[in-house]
Parts: C-alpha cells; sequence; structure tokens
C-alpha cells in the first residue's frame, strides 16, 4: 500500500513540476533532475513560510503584522530584482573578478529548461537571505527603510558575494575567486545566512537595542514573544524545506542525496537537543527559545558541509551548531545588541563555524584545497571575506539612506506597535493594550470604546472592556456628582448653623429686653405714691387726663401680650408636631436602611454564588453542567435583589413624601410666624431652616433613589451576564476559561453592587443625620416657644396687675395681689 502511495506522490509531483518533453530534453535523467530541482525549489518557497511564523511569533504582538509584511514583502522585492539582474551578477561571465556580467541573464531569462529551473531554484535562495534580516530589524525599522535594504540585498549584496563562491555553478569554465581557491560552502551556511546575518547586523548596530531592552543600571529586560505556538510551527516547517534547501542544492539526483538530507536531519536534531539542554542548564527553565535557536543553529552549521561531511561529522557540527547558536544569543546582550528573534547568531556565528569546521571534520580526500590546513584558511578567508562584504556594504548603504529618510521609527509609534504605526492595523488585542496602558497610568479617556467584532476572543474582550469603561465613567461621574452633592450639603450646614445661631443669640436678646422692660415696670410700679400726694394734688386735672392716656396704653398692651401668647402657644404646638413628624421619618430612614440591609446580603448571596460558579467553569472540561446549578442560584438571588430594590424604591417614594409635608408644615410655621409680627421673626427664621432641611432630606432621598435604579440595572446586566455564562458553559467544555471569566466579572458585579449599597446605606445615615438635626431644631424650637409662652404669661399678670382710672390722684394704688 505504502509504495503505492509513494508512486501516485512521485507520479503528482512530476506531472506538477516537470516541464512539456521536447526533444532535446528526452533524456529521463534529465527530466527527474530538472523535477528535482523544482520541487526542492517548492521545498525552499515554504520556508518563507516558516520564517513568517518563526519572526512573527518571536516579536510582540504589536508587531506581528509588520513582521510577516516585512517577510512577504522581501520575498516579493528580492526575487524581482534577482531575476532582473541579481541572477546575471551571480552567475555571469567575471568581470574584474568582482561581479558576472552576461545580457542574456538578465529579465528572467535563460537557454534552456534547466536553466530556468536553476534560475527558480537560485531566486528561492535569495529571498532566503533577504528575509532573515526582518528578524534582527524586528520591532524598530521603517517599512520604507526595509523595502531600500531588502532591495540593495538582492540586487548587489547577495548576487556579488555569490558570484565569488558560487560563480561556477552555472558555466563550470567561469570565474570565481572564492570558488577557485577551493572555498567549500555546498548549500549557503555562508553564501546565503551569513551573508543575511551580517547585513541584519550593520542595521542593529545603527539603530540601536529596542526601548526598554536594556536597563540603566545594566541589566537586561526579557521581552517575552507573544506566540512561541506560532514560532515553534514555524521551525518545524524551516525543518521541512531545509531537505530541499540542502538537498536541492545537489541540481541532480546523480548525487547522493539521501545521504545530504541524512546529514541535514541529524545536524537539525542534534542541534536541537544540545541548544535545549544548555538554554536550561544557564536560565534554570526550558526556554523555547532554546531549542527553536538549537534546532535552526544545527541546520545553519551543517549546511555548507552536508555534502563533504560523514553522517556521524554532521551529527557533531550539529551539535555544536545548536550551542553557538544559544551563546549566540547571551554574547550579543552582554555587547548591548538587541536582536528580536537570534537571527544574528543562528544564521551568522552557527553558518561560520559550520563553514569553518567542515574543514576540520570532513574526510581529507572531499576537500578542494589539497590539505585539511589549506582548507581551513579558505574557509576563515570566505567567512571573513562575508562579514567584511555584506557588514560593510549594507553600513555604508544605510549611512547615506539615513541622511535621506528616517530608518527608526518615532519612540512613539515604537511604543504604539508598528502593527497600527506602519499599516493601521491591530492585532486582537492591540488598540485594548494601548487603552489599558493609559488606564493604569491615570490618562484614559474613561469615553474611548472599542470598535466590536463579533466572533472571536478578540470581540469578545474588546466588548469586556468596553462594559468596563462605562461602568468606570458612570462611577466617576457618581462620583463627581456626590462630591458635589457633599460640598453643596457642608455649605447648607454651615450656613444653617451660622443662622441658628444668630437665631438664638437674636432671641436671647429679646428676652432680655422682655425681662428687662418687665423690671422696670415692676420698680415703677413700687414708686411710692403717698409722698407725691401734695404735688399730685396740685396737677390733679392734669394727672386725669394722662391716666387716661395710660390705662389706653396699658389695655393696648395687654392685648398685645395676649395676642404674643397665642403665637407662642401655635409655635409650641407647630414645633412639636414638627418632632413628631422627624421621629416618624427617622424609624422609616431606619426601616429603609433595614431594607438595604436585605439587598447588600443579596449582593453577597450573588457574590458567593459566582464563586462557587467560578470553581464549577473549573471544571467544565470534565462536567460542565454542574456550574448551570451555580449560576442558576446566582439568577435567584438577582431576582430577589431586584424585588428588593424595588421595595426600597416605594420607601424612599415615602420619605420624599414626608419631606413634601414637612415642607408644607414649615411653611404653614413661617405664614404664622409673620402674622406675629417682629416678636415672631426669629420663629420664621426657623421655620426656614426647617423647610431647608426639609428639602436636603428629599434631595438625598432622590440621590438614594438613583443609586437604586443604578443598582437594578446592574442587577438586570448581571442576570443576562448570568445567564449568558450559564449557555457557554452548556456542552462548550473547551470554552471553560472565557466562561470563567464571564462569571467572575459577575462576581465582580455583585461586589460593586454590595459597595453601591454601601453608599445606599452611607447616604441613608446622611438622611438620618439631617432627621436627627431638624428633631434637634425642633426640640429647641419648642422648648423656645414654651419659654415664651411662660414670658407672655408673666407679662399679662403684670399688667393686670395695675388697674388705672381717671379719678382722683389719691385715688391711684396697687392691687393686692
Amino acid at each position: 500500500m505504502r509504495k503505492h502511495a509513494l508512486l501516485l506522490t512521485n507520479t503528482f509531483l512530476f506531472l506538477a513540476f516537470a516541464p512539456p518533453l521536447h526533444a532535446a530534453d528526452a533524456d529521463p535523467i534529465a527530466l527527474i533532475d530538472k523535477t528535482w530541482v523544482l520541487v526542492a525549489s517548492a521545498l525552499v518557497f515554504m520556508m518563507q513560510i516558516g520564517f513568517l511564523f518563526l519572526e512573527g511569533g518571536l516579536v510582540r504582538s504589536k508587531n506581528s503584522i509588520n513582521v510577516a509584511q516585512k517577510n512577504l514583502v522581501d520575498l516579493v522585492v528580492s526575487v524581482a530584482l534577482f531575476g532582473i539582474i541579481g541572477y546575471m551578477f551571480m552567475f555571469g561571465a567575471d568581470l574584474f573578478g568582482f561581479i558576472g556580467m552576461d545580457g542574456n541573464l538578465m529579465l528572467f531569462s535563460g537557454d534552456s529548461e534547466a536553466a530556468l529551473s536553476f534560475l527558480i531554484f537560485q531566486a528561492m535562495f535569495c529571498g532566503t537571505a533577504a528575509t532573515i534580516v526582518s528578524g534582527a530589524v524586528a520591532e524598530r525599522l521603517t517599512f520604507s527603510a526595509y523595502l531600500v535594504l531588502v532591495a540593495v540585498i538582492a540586487a548587489l549584496v547577495y548576487p556579488i558575494f555569490g558570484h565569488w563562491a558560487w560563480g561556477k555553478l552555472l558555466f563550470p569554465g567561469n570565474t570565481a575567486w572564492l570558488a577557485d581557491l577551493g572555498f567549500i560552502d555546498f548549500a549557503g551556511s555562508t553564501v546565503v545566512h551569513s551573508i543575511g546575518a551580517w547585513s541584519g547586523l550593520a542595521a542593529v548596530v545603527i539603530m540601536g537595542p529596542r526601548i526598554g531592552r536594556f536597563l540603566e543600571d545594566g541589566t537586561v529586560a526579557r521581552i517575552a514573544s507573544h506566540n512561541t505556538v506560532l514560532a515553534s510551527a514555524g521551525t518545524l516547517i524551516l525543518f521541512i524545506g531545509w531537505f530541499g534547501f540542502n538537498g536541492g542544492s545537489a541540481l541532480t539526483m546523480d548525487a547522493p542525496v539521501g545521504h545530504i538530507i541524512l546529514n541535514t536531519l541529524a545536524a537539525g536534531v542534534f542541534g536541537g537537543l544540545s541548544g535545549t539542554f544548555l538554554s536550561r542548564m544557564k536560565e534554570g527553565i526550558w526556554r523555547p527559545e532554546g531549542l527553536i535557536n538549537g534546532v535552526l543553529g544545527g541546520l545553519v552549521a551543517v549546511t555548507a558541509g552536508c555534502m563533504v561531511l560523514t553522517t556521524q561529522g554532521a551529527l557533531l557540527v550539529g551539535l555544536v551548531g545548536g550551542m553557538v547558536a544559544v551563546s549566540g544569543v547571551w554574547l550579543l546582550l552582554k555587547l548591548k545588541i538587541d536582536d528580536p528573534v537570534g537571527a544574528i547568531p543562528v544564521h551568522g556565528f552557527a553558518g561560520v563555524f559550520g563553514t569553518i569546521a567542515l574543514a576540520l571534520l570532513a574526510p581529507e580526500q572531499n576537500l578542494a584545497a589539497g590539505s585539511r590546513f589549506a582548507q581551513i584558511g579558505v574557509q576563515m578567508l570566505g567567512a571573513g571575506a562575508a562579514f567584511v562584504w555584506a557588514f560593510g556594504g549594507v553600513w555604508i548603504v544605510l549611512k547615506l539612506l539615513s541622511s535621506v529618510m528616517p530608518l527608526r521609527v518615532t519612540a512613539e509609534q515604537e511604543l504604539a506597535g508598528l502593527n497600527t504605526a506602519e499599516h493601521g492595523e491591530t492585532l486582537g488585542t492591540g488598540r485594548l493594550q494601548e487603552l489599558l496602558m493609559e488606564l493604569a497610568v491615570g490618562d484614559a479617556d474613561l469615553s474611548a470604546r472599542l470598535e466590536v467584532d463579533r466572533g472571536d476572543e478578540a470581540g469578545e474582550l474588546a466588548d469586556l472592556f468596553n462594559r468596563l469603561m462605562a461602568r468606570l465613567e458612570q462611577d466617576n461621574i457618581r462620583r463627581r456628582f456626590l462630591d458635589d452633592q457633599n460640598r453643596d450639603a457642608d455649605t447648607v450646614r454651615r450656613n444653617a448653623d451660622a443662622r441658628r445661631q444668630e437665631s438664638e443669640q437674636e432671641i436671647i436678646a429679646k428676652i432680655a429686653e422682655v425681662i428687662a422692660a418687665v423690671q422696670d415696670k415692676r420698680l415703677n410700679n413700687r414708686v411710692d405714691l403717698g409722698a407725691q400726694m401734695g404735688t399730685l394734688k396740685s396737677i390733679g386735672d392734669g394727672v386725669n387726663g394722662l391716666l387716661d392716656t395710660l390705662s389706653g396704653l396699658i389695655r393696648s398692651i395687654g392685648s398685645s401680650v395676649d395676642d404674643l401668647s397665642g403665637a407662642a402657644e401655635q409655635q409650641a404646638t407647630g414645633s412639636r408636631q414638627l418632632a413628631v413628624s422627624a421621629n416618624q421619618q427617622h424609624q422609616q430612614m431606619a426601616s429603609l436602611r433595614q431594607s438595604l440591609g436585605g439587598f447588600q446580603a443579596d449582593s453577597n448571596s450573588i457574590s458567593t454564588a459566582t464563586q462557587g460558579a467560578t470553581t464549577a467553569v473549573g471544571e467544565a472540561v470534565a462536567a460542565s453542567r454542574s456550574s448551570q446549578d451555580a449560576a442558576a442560584v446566582a439568577v435567584d438571588a438577582v431576582n430577589r435583589m431586584e424585588v428588593t430594590a424595588a421595595e426600597a424604591l416605594k420607601i424612599i417614594d415615602h420619605i420624599n413624601e414626608i419631606a413634601f409635608q414637612t415642607n408644607i408644615l414649615a411653611i404653614n410655621a413661617a405664614i404664622e410666624a409673620s402674622s406675629a409680627g417682629k416678636a415672631g421673626q426669629s420663629f420664621g427664621v426657623i421655620a426656614t431652616e426647617v423647610r431647608g432641611l426639609a428639602s436636603q432630606v428629599g434631595s438625598l432621598a432622590d440621590e438614594a433613589g438613583k443609586l437604586l435604579n443604578s443598582s437594578m440595572e446592574t442587577v438586570q446586566e448581571s442576570v443576562k451576564a448570568i445567564s449568558k455564562a450559564s449557555t457557554t458553559l452548556d456542552g462548550v467544555s473547551e470554552r471553560a476559561e472565557r466562561g470563567m471569566r464571564s462569571v467572575a466579572e459577575i462576581a465582580e458585579t455583585a461586589k460593586r453592587q454590595s459597595a453601591q449599597c454601601n453608599d445606599l446605606m452611607d447616604a441613608i445615615d446622611r438622611i438620618g443625620k439631617s432627621i436627627d438635626e431638624t428633631a434637634v431644631m425642633a426640640e429647641k424650637t419648642h422648648s423656645v416657644a414654651n419659654g415664651l409662652a411662660e414670658t407672655t404669661d408673666g407679662l399679662r399678670r403684670e399688667v393686670a396687675g395695675y388697674d388705672i382710672e381717671p379719678q382722683e390722684p389719691a385715688s391711684l394704688t396697687r392691687k393686692s395681689a
């Protein structure tokens, strides 16, 4: 069965990639060779996907779109320029020992099907060299500058050095100075990987590290990858593509392709083992980057010698290459060089090691320089030439480019992320992360909202964030309102205290005046009239007229005293009624507070129920149905809380009615005080205070009603959230974690409802305090009114003690008590 499947697969690949049969290409071996080269080209092309996944996963999410776009655009630009002129520079006839030149190789041209297959394969290599740079310069380099950099690499840097090492591949009689010296780089450890790495190093050194990578105290801040799962998948794709990368470089099936691929496999595997264990020994944990860089370092190192090494030699090269790559990451950090994905140590350091190591480990008969010592010299020369050419050339180009356009994005753009700054895009939580950062530092606009795209986790997070911001905005408005109310209440209270003190002082002064007047009357009443009888007889007629006037005045005073006594009695009665009303309000406030206590208990019940639901959700993968019971309990508790809130609103309405009646009573008291004239002015002030307190009671009751309405709205939202959580948990165990977050949000909502209950109780306490102050004021008013009544009774008795009638002066006498 396997043989049939393999036969069908080979037939499909042959039909898919083989060129049409012409007379000149009728040789079956030639057809197989071309087919293998095209298949290998497809595998190398697939490595672009691997690099995209690898680099996109190793950077932060806010830059992943930018890295993906750079990986795509470098393929487009590099293949285009390589096909137009780069292919000619690399494989054309040698010019001055520096560059190839052949017009027949321009514009994607070739003189045979084999040449065209070779062009396709080499174009994929050029794309690989260019895409290595995108990882090294990630999160800093502008997209525009990257386009120019890739163009320079694809058109000049890569093909010119490629001509020095591989210029004889298409035309064996051509001249290539490194190849003529015996330089061995079978599949490109130096030509492809080191050229890409050293180009990236020049850009990294010029731009400097990312913001926050190296702290002022010299420590290195770890910037975590956003998706190492994606990076690991990219590594596996690269591993597969490497079979075509190395195996296809044989360009024919007559070569030992199996041996080449086996060496590639062994080096990648043992590079992964050495890299991951070395990382574990150094850092104490199994870092994903250790395994990833170890695999890639082993593959890069063996690429140069996979044809000439024995399998045991390839295994050793891969083993050490993995350690070189991982150690190179730490070396760059010590040098304060920031490479986000480890491209420079993996492709540069491991590439140099593999290029030189083959001279030490390959059988001597496989060495082109004639001896092992000579081969080591040639390999070192080639590796050094690659560094000088790529690093130096790119350094000069970028320095010149920096005088024309910025190379690095601004600090604000870097902090916001290149996804947004360069492409106007976000990846799931990009905008959410930005707003959360603003919220954390206290600079957030609470009216800001995220667009909600339904159907994925990012949309649900945006919806939850919008609800959080709405709640924060409401709380902020409520807090400002309460602050304003508290300030207004404090002002009113201070004014009331001042007016009350002034009124009390005026009342005391008036009472003192009355007492002084009474005492004066008493003294005048005790004058010894007998001693003046002689004088009075001499002016009898005049005194009789005066007595007539005095008698009328006393009767008028007696009438005023009677009126004042009646007003005092009315004030005493009104103040007693006000005190009784205040006591009733106090009892109703106590009842309301008790009801709200039940309201808060229901909120706590919801919190407890949702906590139970959270625990149940954690076990939802095994038994998600058990969580619905906890959600049902929470719904029932929320429904009870809604009923309790409705009852509390009825009590608040009753408070408003009492405040209205108190206000009417205060108005009546003010009218009665006004009718009493000056003697009732102090009671008018007290009546005004009572009316103000009644208005304050009404305002606080309205505030409590608003808070209860807000709580009822929150309750309704809680019911919806609980129902949604219950539905989500029903039969969808793989989404248990999201359900857990929803239930946790409900618990938080219940806590906030409990806090709102506390605010309501505080408001009720303030209302109760105002009512108590009203009752105290009423008691004071009643006491003053009683004192005034006693004073008017004394005045009445004093006035009644005189009997002044017009008669003989000697008859003016004081009546006996």
